[in-house]
């Protein structure tokens, strides 16, 4: 049986007739029938043109179907922009590309992308649409410029605005610069860009040799300072004017604006404020140039190096970096100083105004007549004597370094030394003395009643005992020179002569002889001491022995000895004590028996003491209280 199929192609559809294989032709839309070896193949005319059992060559052959399409055939390096019924549909690379042209209109146009160039005539709503892969886009802004590179190549400048190029075998790359800034590149030197016209239209550039500055400044403001170097910039929005500046003298011009150097920074202008009361010396590479006023100024600090020292005009004139010989061969300082110089052995009183500020000693000095008149007194201080007539409210206010103070109470004397020779003899007062090369010394002596304590003397008796015995004496001095200058530590001799004395007493006598005359200790080591008042230029008023301490072990023997004795005294008196009691009692007794009354009121007396101590007293029968008491009490004694 043979198997005819109806087919149907509707409107917008096509069908490829095939007869045992082969391709017949295209049939349009309609009603056929298959069979007897015959086939169709309906394909659709809004999709792209294909066939599974023909290729494109084939049905090109056919006239039909070559009439109903376009076709576009695009080479290496080409893209073709597809339009649909003059509508941008997309962008159709290296090939061959057939469409249905039956029911929409297609076009193309053929594009060279060998360069990265892009015809204007292309709008721009297309190259948005196309992938970046294919267009690449830069975007400047408006106060932005960019270097273009086509394989690292400088290229042209791009101004602001939007730029497309082809995006295929050359490597496209560009570099923002901001129109603000000076001109530079990391990819490419200035000297090369500077050969681009576009580029050398709107730049200026300034060169800056060494020793030099440019200051700089856009649309007549003061912007910066340039350095050593070529300095590029555009001139698109803004105008750019320089100054250029020799910097090798630190000399300042004073049309210069202070505004301008006030935003300088120190490493190239060196600003110096000075107050009313202060002056500068000034240095050019560690040498000193001038001198400079109160005030401000500015110098250049890049090739001479520029310092400066701050001096108060109320102080003395010192340098850390620079002689004051040679600060006063500079005629400035020579006019506004005035020196003094002090010789070795001399000091000069220095007043300011008429009003005493300070001593100097020996040396050369210099001070500021700006505001203050200065006067110099020389003193001569080759002999350590002050003479009466210099004033002694100066003394009190210079440093004790230049003079040497002795103070003498009024009960005093001081021997006075010069370099360890004996001159005289000070009474109760206040002494100066200038510090030279003389050595000055002074031994007080107190001239009042002097008690000395002799301590903790051990000594011996005869029977081997060890005695400790605090002594006590009393002198006054007699000679103050030759107590110092022919003995030596006179106490130190008192204390010996004393203990001398005592040993010698002590050692002639027993421990209770000497307890049993402990005055004539006292007596014997006074009279030794007298004997000693000439030699010792000393006067002894008194001496005596304050305390004997005996060793434990006698001590416990003299203190059993003591209680032994006192307890006898005791036992002693309470017998006598105790006799008296009884013979009292016994004549109370012979009087009681001889006066009835007597014994009476003595009952009455008991009784009382009885009922001041008993809280309640029971009483049966009759008969007064008294009675009843009584009888009480005689029971009881019975």
């Amino acid at each position: 049986m043979i198997n005819i199929k109806k087919i149907i192609i509707n409107e917008n559809q096509r069908g490829f007739l095939f007869n045992n294989g082969k391709f017949i032709k295209m049939l349009q839309c309609g009603k056929y029938y298959s069979g007897f070896g015959k086939y169709i193949e309906v394909v659709s005319i809004d999709k792209p043109i294909s066939s599974k059992y023909c290729s494109l060559d084939v049905l090109l052959k056919d006239k039909n179907f070559k009439e109903q399409t376009k076709m576009i055939e695009i080479k290496d390096n080409q893209i073709a922009l597809h339009f649909i019924n003059g509508k941008f549909e997309n962008y159709l690379s290296t090939g061959i590309h057939i469409f249905w042209n039956v029911h929409n209109k297609h076009d193309f146009n053929l594009i060279d992308i060998l360069t990265p160039e892009i015809d204007e005539s292309i709008p721009k709503y297309i190259l948005d649409k196309l992938s970046n892969t294919l267009v690449k886009k830069i975007e400047l802004k408006e106060y932005e410029k960019a270097f273009l590179y086509y394989d690292s190549k400088f290229v042209k400048l791009l101004n602001c605005g939007v730029h497309y190029f082809w995006n295929t075998n050359i490597k496209i790359d560009f570099e923002i610069v901001d129109l603000g800034v000076s001109v530079s590149s990391k990819y490419c030197s200035l000297d090369v860009l500077l050969k681009d016209k576009d580029i050398l239209s709107e730049m200026i550039t300034v060169e800056v040799k060494d020793e030099e500055i440019a200051l700089q400044y856009i649309n007549g403001n003061y912007f910066r300072y340039l350095e050593t170097g070529k300095h590029t910039f555009w001139t698109t929005y803004d105008k750019h004017e320089f100054k250029i500046i020799n910097v090798s003298n630190p000399e300042i011009d004073e049309d210069i604006s202070k505004y301008i150097l006030d935003k300088m920074p120190k490493e190239l202008v060196e600003k110096i404020k000075l107050e009313e009361y202060e002056k500068a010396f000034i240095y050019y590479d560690n040498k000193f140039v001038k001198l400079l006023d109160c005030g401000v100024y500015y110098f250049w600090n890049k090739i001479v190096k520029v310092e400066y020292e701050n001096v108060n005009i109320n102080e003395p004139i010192l340098s850390k970096f620079c002689s004051l010989d040679l600060l006063l061969e500079n005629e400035d300082i020579q006019r506004e100083t005035v020196t003094v110089d002090i010789k070795d052995e001399q000091l000069a009183l220095h007043f300011v105004n008429d009003n005493f500020s300070d001593c100097l000693k020996s040396g050369k000095y210099a001070f500021w007549t700006t505001y203050n008149e200065h006067k110099f007194e020389i003193v001569d201080i080759s002999s350590p004597e002050i003479e009466e007539s210099f004033p002694k409210y100066i003394l009190d206010k210079i440093s004790t370094s230049f003079y040497s103070k002795v103070q003498v109470e009024q009960y005093e004397k001081a021997l006075l030394y010069f370099n360890n020779k004996f001159v005289r003899l000070l009474d109760t007062g206040t002494y100066y003395f200038w510090k030279n090369n003389i050595k000055i010394n002074t031994n007080i002596v107190d001239t009042r009643l002097t008690q000395m304590n002799i301590t903790g003397q051990e000594i011996l008796t005869q029977d081997k005992v060890s005695l400790r015995i605090n002594f006590v004496c009393n002198y006054k001095v007699t000679d103050y020179i030759k107590i110092f200058s022919e003995i030596d530590n006179y106490e130190e001799q008192i204390h010996i002569s004393v203990q001398l004395a005592l040993r010698e007493f002590v050692g002639k006598y027993k421990i209770d002889e000497i307890l049993e005359n402990k005055d004539q200790i006292s007596t014997y080591v006074f009279e030794k001491l007298k004997e000693k008042e000439e030699t010792l230029y000393v006067y002894f008023e008194d001496a005596g022995v304050k305390d004997i301490i005996l060793p434990g072990e006698i001590r416990e023997i003299m203190n059993t000895v003591l209680l032994a004795e006192k307890k006898a005294q005791a036992n002693v008196i309470t017998r006598r004590e105790e006799v008296a009691s009884t013979r009292s009692l016994l004549n109370t007794a012979k009087l009681m028996e001889e006066n009835k009354i007597l014994y009476k009121l003595k009952e009455l007396e008991y009784i009382e003491r009885i009922s001041e101590n008993v809280g309640n007293i029971n009483l049966n029968g009759g008969g007064d209280l008294l009675t009843q008491l009584t009888n009480i009490i005689s029971r009881e004694k019975v």
